[in-house]
């Protein structure tokens, strides 16, 4: 059974800390008339990018509550809400702030009316995954925020980390820091500060996550980029079940060059696809054989060898021959 914030107290009250000092910065930004361009990555949080994109969506009121210029208690009410779903820690509010003053120094990008709900929402999702031991699915906090779905949400993330570098690692000197500036706007500020565990933690938890971050990004192939290349694109949110077996394998082979393997196991990769789909497979493996990776492919079709730099037969268990192909065929060239 979920508890909300009324039933813990110390967490209502860090919430209406980090909303307090939020609120102060919104009014900053807004007595200095900032604002965000639409053809920049920033209007990515904007909610008047998702009002004009589906005006069908909002009505008058809707679009009026959205751009209202907010009070404490209305972020405060807002990540009330989060918290009642997701049951973040104290700590979680604290580091929350922590990134999303990194983006606002990084970007320069302002907390408006209409750009508020989407910062403090992901930089909770950053935050948590980052910290407690358990966090909830980005799906899940669709059903809070039922105004992004969950494809723009993951987005949004991804684009959070990107413009703050992935750097989520976070000293404890500087999370003392801010610590101490929430317990000046509230002297009875309820978190204690961290101990020798804690700050060990942060620290590991906090660095391990950037690392393996900034390793995925360099890694990684572009999801849509790669599903495109294997004919998929349109399906992109389908579940398994509703796709063919060719379909299926076509997502096998999307998932395997995902990550840039250094060396890629393929058996009968091209078995049950057509000669056409086939040949754009046979592409996507060449292309991942120019980028360091070792690609193997098993196969039982002769004019697939043709196109390999080295030829090795098997027969009974035993190789039969093993060659090197000076003057390998093109993919295109290749039928079946």
């Amino acid at each position: 059974m979920l508890t909300s914030t009324i039933e813990n107290p110390d967490v209502k009250l860090v919430i209406k800390c980090v909303s307090t000092v939020l609120h102060s910065n919104l009014l900053d930004d807004m007595e200095d008339e900032k604002s965000i361009d639409p053809k920049s990555d920033l209007y990515f949080f904007d909610e008047e990018k998702y009002i004009a994109e589906n005006p069908s969506n909002f009505d008058e009121d809707r679009i009026a509550l959205l751009r209202k210029v907010p009070k404490p208690d209305d972020l405060s009410g807002f990540i009330d809400a989060l918290y009642d779903l997701a049951q973040f820690s104290g700590e979680c509010c604290v580091i929350c702030l922590i990134y999303l003053n990194r983006i606002f120094a990084l970007t320069n990008i302002p907390i408006l009316p209409t750009t508020w709900r989407p910062l403090i929402l992901v930089s909770l999702m950053v935050a948590q995954k980052m910290w407690d031991d358990k966090y909830l699915n980005n799906s899940d906090f669709s059903t809070i925020y039922p105004f992004f779905t969950n494809e723009q949400l993951n987005k949004l993330e991804l684009k959070f980390l990107e413009l703050i570098q992935y750097n989520t690692h976070i000293k404890f000197s500087t999370y003392t820091k801010y610590y101490l500036e929430l317990k000046a706007v509230e002297p009875d500020f309820p978190l204690k500060p961290m101990d020798i565990f804690t700050k060990e933690k942060l620290e590991k938890q906090s660095k391990n996550m950037e690392e393996n971050l900034k390793k995925n990004a360099k890694t990684s192939k572009d999801a849509k980029e790669v599903l495109k290349s294997v004919g998929l694109l349109k399906h992109a949110n389908k579940f398994p079940s509703e796709l063919s077996g060719g379909e299926q394998q076509r997502v096998s082979i999307a998932r395997a060059i995902m990550k840039n393997p250094k060396v890629l196991l393929c058996d009968e990769p091209t078995g049950a696809l057509d000669s056409a789909t086939g040949v754009e497979v046979l592409k996507l493996l060449h292309e991942q054989s120019d980028e360091d990776t070792t690609v193997i492919i098993v196969t039982h079709n002769s004019q697939i060898a043709e196109i390999a730099d080295r030829v090795i037969r098997i027969k009974n268990g035993k190789v039969e021959s093993n060659t090197l192909n000076k003057h390998p065929k093109k993919i295109d060239e290749v039928t079946w």
